[in-house]
């Protein structure tokens, strides 16, 4: 992930990105047969731009209805989780206790993941919002994060342990008490 100080490029086309601001007028080779098979005749480049008062913008996720997920910063260090739906972006609460919050993916019922954490603090935990500008903590994973969720819910991610180190894969849905690792 790279944290851009210029605006933040994107094209609609199989959530192709570039973070050059110069706009392209031909898709890159490498995406153009993909195009083909899908039918695109066409692709729109979009800038996005932080909003009035933070210095950086990072989107981290898109999914198939152009929705992004991602982080502003502002220049003291704090960190505002957001996803841009047509246009519009609104501000997700992040979770208490941790400096950022990094939003990894979103499917298109606009379900959101990602993990929590403050820097150097071994406190990184697995998140979600689902429906809600709030955060909930997947259960039954003491360290982690959320890396993907399908469009039918499921969350999978990692868990960390310290003692001895390792590292697992979970999957969680909801109505489970807690992920399976």
């Amino acid at each position: 992930m790279r944290i851009l100080t210029r605006p933040l490029v994107w094209c609609i086309a199989l959530a192709a990105c570039s973070a050059d601001t110069t706009l392209p007028t031909l898709p890159p080779k490498n995406l153009a047969p993909a195009l083909d098979r899908i039918g695109a005749s066409s692709w729109n480049v979009v800038a996005i731009t932080p909003s009035a008062g933070y210095s950086t913008i990072t989107a981290s996720a898109i999914n198939n209805l152009g929705h992004i997920a991602g982080v502003e910063r502002t220049e003291s260090g704090l960190y505002a989780p957001f996803v841009q739906r047509f246009g519009r972006r609104r501000y997700l609460t992040p979770v208490a206790g941790r400096t950022i919050t990094d939003l990894t993916a979103i499917n298109e019922s606009g379900v959101v993941v990602g993990v929590a954490y403050t820097p150097n603090a071994g406190n990184d935990v697995p998140v979600y919002y689902w429906g809600t500008d709030q955060p909930s903590i997947i259960p039954g994973v003491p360290r982690g994060g959320a890396t993907d969720v399908s469009e039918s819910g499921w969350i999978v991610g990692y868990a960390s342990f310290v003692n001895p180190f390792r590292i697992r894969a979970f999957i969680w849905r909801p109505g489970w008490p807690q992920a399976r690792i």
